[in-house]
Formats: C-alpha cells, structure tokens, sequence
C-alpha cells in the first residue's frame, strides 16, 4: 500500500468522524461524500510504477545492417535499392 493510498483512507475515516459530530445535515451530507471521494480515491488509486532498470541491465543495440542505395533513372535521386518504383518520380526501377 502507498502513502497516498493510506493518506486517503486516513482522510475518509476523519471525514466519517466528522459525520458523528457534525452539527446540521448539510455538514453531515458533505462529510459523507468528502468520505467517498476519499475511499473511492484510495482503492482505485494506481500503484506507482517501478523503477527503470539499471544501466548495465538493457540490451545491447542490435547492429544495424546497411542499406544499399541506387539511383533513380528517372529523377536521379537516391533510393532504396530493394524498392521497384521510385517514390518519388513513379518510374520503374
């Protein structure tokens, strides 16, 4: 359980508390839903997440294979050279 989580059902049993002493109805009222609020808030509340791992636990990068690049009969720029049309100028490669 976490700090906020308690600290929410801390304020929930003051605000039942509270019910037993308030004075008029309207306090009583709002104390019952200040209650609510605060249990609601305290059992639905997400658990932080965990710590990032240390910096000797990640993965090496996977090595990166080359690319081999052609040029565009049509338009002459640079593309891909596993590509069977040239995105840029539509002709056939």
């Amino acid at each position: 359980m976490s700090l906020l989580r308690a600290s929410f059902g801390i304020c929930g049993i003051l605000a039942l508390v509270d019910t037993l002493l308030a004075q008029t109805a309207l306090v009583e009222y709002l104390a019952y839903l200040v209650a609510l609020a605060a249990f609601g808030l305290a059992a639905w509340w997400p658990d932080p997440l965990p710590p990032p791992p240390a910096p000797g636990q990640w993965s090496s990068p996977s090595v990166e294979r080359e690319r081999t690049q052609a040029k565009c009969s049509g338009c002459g720029r640079e593309v891909d050279a596993g590509w069977s049309m040239c995105p840029y100028c539509s002709t056939r490669l």
